[in-house]
């Protein structure tokens, strides 16, 4: 199946929907992607007098496989899969699904259609077309000099940095940020980064002298660096930024993007949800949450339906977004 039957009803396809198909995939990698060189090194290599091999490599690893089946209709590459397991801190590790791609000419093909809509990961993608481009690499051919090897060296460290390269940003939450249009291409690319990294969710608590609940909506981006989420709030202009601990991250910080108020997060899923693919579901549930509303008292079946789209998302977050 193509990505555009993935994606889109069948039909003829213009230019415009492919742009917003690649808008989306962009923002699928800048969430949960990846853009690195690998290099080989093993034993046989070194008996057969072979160079160090530095391969481009894209990737993306995602609890669901729809989104990887989509970028490997799109670009080609290979889709493997890691089983559930306990991580050596104790804590229970989903499965999970990986997309991989690592030849020189499709990664080329695909950071060149991707790079005019990545944001956060778009200088690591530019580094590693360079990288392309400079140095063509043939399997098993002669050994290269010491100074090759050495400038391929570099470049495979720095592209394995560029993640603790991040700046830390205290002014994060109030600085201002440039406007951006919110057309299509951004809601696509938005849908892309909230179906990988985003989350929508209802909180509730049961008020001291009251039967029933009280509800709280939200929708939040978290994420190591912060341009996708200035992006977003460039675009949006609602919502609040913030910098949090955060102890899985390796320098132990996270910057938060959340909407809580009603009528924001009714006017982002209005614009968001005809875009995403993984998380549509939870998204409209969520707005069916929000399209409840009363001037004086949720009658009974106001309760009863609310309480109803609690559970449901309640069990879509702790779930697979593919269960099978």
């Amino acid at each position: 199946r193509s990505i555009y039957t993935i994606l889109f009803s069948a039909g003829e396809y213009m230019e415009n929907e492919r742009n917003l198909i690649l808008a989306y995939c962009a923002g699928l990698i800048d969430g949960d992607g990846s853009f690195f060189i690998g290099k080989e090194n093993g034993p046989i290599r070194i008996a057969k007098g072979y160079s160090p091999s530095y391969s481009p490599n894209i990737g993306l690893s995602e609890v669901g496989r729809n989104s990887v089946d989509l970028l490997k209709n799109l670009f080609g590459g290979y889709v493997g899969k890691t089983k559930a397991y306990i991580a050596k801190d104790g804590s229970n590790r989903q499965e999970f699904f990986r997309w991989r791609l690592d030849r020189g000419n499709s990664c080329k093909e695909c950071i060149e259609q991707l790079l005019p809509y990545l944001v956060l990961k778009k200088d690591r993608a530019q580094y590693l077309l360079n990288f392309i481009n400079d140095h063509v690499i043939k399997e098993n051919s002669d050994r290269l000099s010491d100074e090759e090897l050495q400038i391929r060296e570099n470049h495979y460290l720095k592209m394995k940095n560029f993640n603790s390269e991040r700046l830390f940003s205290s002014d994060f939450k109030d600085r201002k940020v440039p406007s951006q249009n919110a057309n299509n291409h951004f809601w696509s690319y938005v849908a892309g980064l909230y179906d990988s990294d985003g989350s929508f969710s209802l909180s509730r608590l049961l008020v001291k002298n009251r039967s029933t609940y009280s509800y709280y909506p939200s929708i939040v981006l978290s994420q190591i660096d912060c341009k996708s989420i200035d992006y977003v709030f460039g675009g949006f202009k609602k919502g609040i930024r913030s910098l949090n601990k955060n102890k899985c991250c390796k320098l132990k910080f996270a910057y938060r993007f959340e909407i809580s108020c009603i009528e924001d997060i009714t006017n982002f899923l209005t614009n968001c949800i005809p875009f995403l693919k993984l998380k549509k579901e939870r998204a409209q549930l969520l707005l069916d949450f929000c399209n409840i509303r009363t001037h004086y008292r949720f009658t009974d079946e106001q309760h009863q339906d609310r309480e109803q789209i609690f559970f449901k998302l309640k069990s879509h977050n702790m779930g697979s977004i593919n269960p099978t």
